[in-house]
């Protein structure tokens, strides 16, 4: 697979996934996987005319170039109508097959679920295997609005590390994983394959995050919260040990600062702290949630360092010296346990106690 616009389609095709047709996105996705190009922009072309789609500038840029390469007609595109990628697409998701009852349509409903169970037992045994994926999820698509057309269906998301010296191409992937489904039976299959670290693509991260997780490829990676403080006491809050180890080392200080600033950035928070080594300068700690799929923290941990030399957390600042490098970017399997470490129990202490 080496056409100079695959990338760029399967881009589009994952932005158009849920506005498209079912059948008109499987097909635009198998004939990509045969580095089919010209044909995959004529049918986006063709489906932007006769309804809206979330595409970009850029991505009517490329289709013009590959129709004009492909001896086609690029005044075409004048006649596609945009809408924003922010619009929700008009569906909802859910980890749960649908349960029938006596209804003749609801009958067909359940003998297509039943068809996408055991069809699924095949995707897995074709996926577990797949250099470069971290993850599998499945989820069951309906209507927003409880229209009964079109009827719910089970929808695929695999994520994958391009950076994995084996990994097969997004595109060519999601083609094979089609065509496993099709044997299978399943009619129109929707298999996402995302590529980690994609940006914004509402439709695939809605069924990430209330699908189910069908495989991931670290099963028992364990999360650990990086502790801040050395004591804290319900009534005098938290402090630092006499004795808290200083990094004094300026390069070492900014070494480590540089991985703690650039790992994934989690949660954003206008909350800012007392400084408790310093009283006088009121509340300037701030407090944003950063990871590295391993490891969380809070940029507490920088700032003390920084500004106080105050050695992080022995546990992670071993564990940074161990990866020797920038930090790894966590897939969405990762971030998900992340979250829930991070969402404790009602009767869980504070998470501001860093312990």
């Amino acid at each position: 697979m080496n056409h100079l616009f695959t990338s760029e389609l399967h881009g589009m095709l994952l932005r158009t996934a849920g506005w498209l047709s079912d059948d008109s996105l499987t097909s635009a996705r198998g004939m990509l996987a045969e580095d089919r190009c010209g044909e995959v922009a004529r049918l986006l072309v063709f489906a932007g005319r006769r309804t809206t789609l979330p595409l970009t500038e850029d991505d009517l840029d490329v289709l013009s170039e590959l129709l004009a390469s492909e001896g086609g007609d690029p005044a075409s595109l004048a006649t596609m109508e945009l809408i924003s990628e922010d619009t929700p697409p008009p569906w909802r998701f859910s980890a749960d097959r649908v349960q029938p009852d006596d209804s003749e349509q609801d009958e067909d409903v359940s003998n297509a679920m039943l068809l996408s169970a055991l069809a699924e037992q095949d995707l897995l045994a074709a996926a577990t295997d797949e250099p470069g994926l971290r993850g599998l999820w499945s989820a069951v698509r309906s209507p927003v609005d409880d229209a009964p057309y079109p009827p719910p269906r089970v929808v695929y998301v695999a994520e994958i590390d391009e950076e994995h010296e084996e990994a097969t191409a997004p595109a060519e992937l999601a083609g094979r994983f089609q065509e496993s489904l099709i044997a299978a039976g399943e009619r129109d299959p929707q298999v996402e394959v995302v590529p980690l670290g994609s940006g914004d693509l509402r439709y695939q991260r809605a069924v990430q995050q209330n699908g189910k997780l069908l495989w991931a490829a670290d099963n028992d990676s364990e999360i650990k919260v990086a502790r801040i403080f050395d004591n804290v006491d319900p009534e005098k809050g938290p402090a630092f040990a006499p004795d808290r180890p200083k990094i004094d080392d300026e390069e070492e200080r900014e070494r480590i600062c540089a991985y703690l600033e650039s790992a994934t950035l989690l949660l954003v928070t206008s909350a800012m702290l007392d400084d408790i080594v310093d009283p006088g300068r009121g509340p300037t700690v701030p407090t944003n949630f950063y990871t590295d799929g391993v490891w969380v923290w809070t940029d507490s941990v920088t700032y003390y360092l920084r500004e106080h030399h105050l050695a992080p957390d022995p546990e992670l600042l071993a564990y940074i010296d161990d990866v020797d490098g920038p930090p790894p970017l966590p897939d969405t399997v990762a971030l998900g346990r992340v979250l829930k470490v991070l969402t404790p129990a009602a009767d869980d202490e504070p998470a501001w106690t860093g312990s």
